[in-house]
């Protein structure tokens, strides 16, 4: 009878572990998908600094010439 109890709560507990490292895993998968939305909205305004950046230069360019 303690052989199966002890069974039981081993099941018990390799399920409680399961499902914990499920929720983790999930949580993993959550935060690198946050995460690469996040680089890639960075990249985008990375993008628009720059073209920011070239028209500046290139006004700067034509106030010099006048």
């Amino acid at each position: 009878m303690d052989q199966i109890r002890s069974i039981a709560t081993a099941a018990e507990q390799q399920s409680a572990t399961s499902e914990q490292i499920t929720k983790s895993t999930e949580e993993v998968n959550r935060i690198s998908k946050d995460t690469t939305e996040i680089m890639q909205r960075t990249a985008e305004v990375k993008e628009e600094l720059n073209n920011m950046i070239l028209q500046l230069n290139q006004i700067i360019e034509e106030m010099e010439k006048d």
